[in-house]
C-alpha cells in the first residue's frame, strides 16, 4: 500500500498535539524503534516503548520523530507532514479483510510489526489502545484530529 497517508494533516507540538492521530504516529515510532530520551537533558536514549503511547505530541515524541526523520534521510524538523507520512506509508502492507467493514493492515517497522484496521468506506485507520498494564493491546481507536479519550 502506498499513498494512503500522504495527504494527512501535519502533526507536531503545535498542530493536533493531543489527538488520536498522534497515537497512531506513536505506534509508528514504536514499530521503528525510534530513539526517545528518558530523563531530561543529557539523558539516556532508548527505543520508543509501547507504554509511552499517550496521544500527546510532547518533546519526547518530537525527538523520536526527528531521530526517525534523520534515519530516513528527511529533514529532521520534528513535524509529521506529507513527506514523513509518505515515507511511513511505504511500510504499510495490506493483509486482507478483517471483517466486512475493515481491512487488516500491517506496518512493518525496523523493530516491530504493528497492526492497524483500515475502514473500507472512508480509509480511516484504527490502532490498538495500550492496555492498563502498559504492554498488551486493548480496544481500537480511530485515528482522528479530535482530542482523545483513553489512548
Amino acid at each position: 500500500m502506498t499513498d494512503d497517508w500522504y495527504n494527512e494533516g501535519t502533526l507536531s507540538m503545535y498542530n493536533y498535539r493531543t489527538t488520536y492521530a498522534v497515537g497512531l504516529w506513536q505506534r509508528i515510532l514504536y514499530a521503528e524503534g525510534a530513539y526517545y530520551p528518558v530523563g531530561g537533558a543529557g539523558s539516556i536514549v532508548t527505543p520508543f516503548q509501547k507504554q509511552w503511547i499517550d496521544c500527546d505530541f510532547g518533546s519526547g515524541t518530537r525527538i523520536a520523530t526527528q531521530d526517525l526523520q534523520n534515519r530516513w534521510g528527511l529533514e529532521a524538523d520534528g513535524y509529521v507532514g506529507p513527506l514523513t507520512l509518505g515515507r511511513a506509508d511505504n511500510n504499510l502492507v495490506l493483509i486482507g479483510d478483517y471483517n466486512t467493514a475493515t481491512q487488516l493492515v500491517e506496518y512493518r517497522g525496523r523493530a516491530h510489526t504493528v497492526q492497524f484496521l483500515r475502514v473500507k468506506s472512508n480509509g480511516a485507520y484504527q490502532f490498538r489502545r495500550v492496555a492498563s498494564d502498559g504492554v498488551t493491546d486493548g480496544g481500537w481507536n480511530t485515528a482522528s484530529y479530535s482530542t482523545p479519550g483513553p489512548c
